[in-house]
């Protein structure tokens, strides 16, 4: 039987998802927790262009798999699942603790994981893509042991798909001449259970030596210079 291909990810069915979330994690209404998750609209961008990319490049033969790692809410394989691809996401059990639940509920295999200590709690060749989105440059040392994890569980001609942030873009650029910041706000990072976990991981990456790491991916391979 041969699968539909995934359906094409919009905005607003994005948005949907974000208020999904919301409700399911804050049923009261928060008044700190639904506007932090229905202000991740701000980062449907790059979500969306890599579930384009999924679905472009889907074959049509199989149901897609996806590994999304450093999920946080879960908004990116909940959407995922939603356009017909089979989705899994890992991240720190500060998210997974909340928001692996709702997923669960929604058939994504989200699952608690600390990619710098440990292994992807997956098989070999378990997936056709992860993704990758604004997570290596929270790393304070070098990045080649979660790639190694990532090379072992994509399947043969699987692709990651890797993102970080622009500091220096032109919307950064007016943020900041505007008096703005690009950054989290500082009262959030100081939220007592954030206060913490973050610490300890902010002082790491203040005195982490620099890294000079000679890694890439070409064609969806990884290889090392000789």
């Amino acid at each position: 039987m041969v699968a539909s291909p995934p359906l094409k990810p919009t905005l607003e069915e994005f948005d949907e998802v974000l208020q999904l979330l919301a409700r399911e994690a804050s049923p009261n209404g928060d008044a700190r927790i639904v506007p932090w998750i229905r202000n991740s609209i701000s980062a449907a961008g790059v979500k969306l262009r890599a579930l384009w990319f999924i679905s472009k490049h889907a074959s049509p033969d199989s149901q897609p798999t996806l590994l999304d790692l450093g999920a946080q809410i879960g908004s990116l394989t909940l959407y995922a699942s939603r356009l017909g691809i089979k989705s899994a996401a890992v991240d720190l059990p500060y998210f997974a603790d909340t928001y692996a639940t709702i997923s669960q509920k929604y058939g994504v295999d989200y699952k608690p994981c600390d990619l710098l200590t440990s292994p992807l709690p997956f098989p070999s060749q378990s997936f056709d893509y992860v993704t990758y989105l604004d997570v290596i440059e929270h790393h304070a040392h070098s990045p080649k042991r979660v790639l190694a994890e990532i090379r072992r569980v994509l399947k043969p001609q699987g692709r990651v798909i890797v993102s970080t942030p622009n500091q220096a873009s032109i919307y950064n650029r007016v943020r900041l001449l505007g008096g703005g910041t690009v950054s989290d706000p500082f009262d959030y990072l100081l939220r007592p259970r954030r206060r913490i976990r973050l610490i300890p991981a902010i002082i790491a990456n203040t005195y982490a030596p620099n890294c000079d790491t000679h890694w890439w991916l070409p064609n969806s391979t990884f290889s090392s210079p000789a």
